[in-house]
């Protein structure tokens, strides 16, 4: 949904968008499988880049709010264990950071990744590298909640950088992330 922050004592609706298949009300039914949501998009200029758990990524043209248009979507789910939690584009190195949240503990979900995605070309993002998984400590064995959460989003104000990246870690803490080689 895109909301008109204009007067925050009324805020209003107007545009959306979702994934086929997710407007019941318009008769459509979900085709793919797990836990497709929004979690959040970051915008960077006309551009959302949107987190959908299971359904993966997309990039949104939002130039013309009342009309959100798709520009690309992609999903590692499956063969991956999905979850696409948070997504940092890195615009003006042609990147976006992309998050899947480990949401149950690690016996009883596969590993999830933090990939590194090229969207030089947005309509067809590649997926590059993924982030190194944490190996200083035996982390499967302590249990929990084991694998990436959330990502530093570059928001203003705060520290922004193309080359060190922040990322929450579940039981394995913060992690910095050097990615001047993206790959």
């Amino acid at each position: 949904i895109v909301i008109d922050m204009e007067n925050p004592a009324k805020p209003r609706e107007v545009g959306r968008w979702a994934l086929p298949g997710m407007w019941a009300a318009g008769g459509e039914t979900m085709t793919m499988a797990g836990r497709v949501a929004l979690h959040h998009a970051v915008i960077d200029g006309s551009v959302a880049y949107a987190s959908w758990r299971d359904g993966g990524l997309t990039l949104l043209d939002i130039s013309d709010k009342a009309a959100p248009k798709l520009i690309s979507h992609t999903n590692w789910s499956p063969p991956f264990a999905g979850g696409t939690h948070s997504a940092l584009p890195l615009v003006d190195r042609g990147l976006c950071i992309v998050a899947d949240e480990a949401v149950l503990d690690i016996d009883q979900e596969p590993m999830k990744y933090t990939w590194v995605v090229d969207i030089r070309t947005p309509q067809n993002p590649v997926t590059v590298a993924t982030f190194p998984t944490p190996r200083d400590q035996d982390y499967v064995a302590k249990g929990g909640h084991f694998g990436p959460h959330n990502l530093h989003e570059n928001r203003p104000g705060c520290f922004q950088s193309s080359e060190i990246i922040f990322a929450t870690y579940q039981n394995a803490g913060v992690r910095v992330f050097d990615i001047r080689n993206q790959f």
